[in-house]
C-alpha cells in the first residue's frame, strides 16, 4: 500500500514506515528495532491464536513473529520505525 521507496507500485511516503495489505493467512517476522501494528479491517482473525475482531489491532515488537489467520482475512500491517 505505502513505502519510504514506492516497491511494488506502492504509495511512496516520506517515513519510515511501511503499510501492507494482508489479504490471506500468513507470518510475519518483526525486524530488530521495529514495531508491527496489526489493524484488522474485516473479518474475524486470530494473530498468534488470540481472536482479534474487526476494528481491533494488536502490536508486536522487534524480534517477535506473528501468525495472523482466519478464513476471510483483511487487515493492515505497520512496519514502523
Amino acid at each position: 500500500v505505502a513505502s519510504p521507496d514506492g516497491a511494488e507500485d506502492s504509495l511512496r511516503i516520506h517515513q519510515d514506515a511501511t503499510i501492507r495489505l494482508v489479504r490471506a493467512s500468513t507470518t510475519l517476522t518483526v525486524d530488530d528495532g521495529r514495531h508491527l501494528w496489526i489493524q484488522n479491517v474485516r473479518g474475524d482473525i486470530r494473530v498468534n491464536g488470540e481472536p482479534v475482531g474487526p476494528g481491533d489491532a494488536v502490536m508486536a515488537e522487534g524480534g517477535e513473529t506473528i501468525e495472523i489467520d482466519g478464513s476471510l482475512v483483511e487487515c493492515l500491517a505497520f512496519d514502523l520505525g
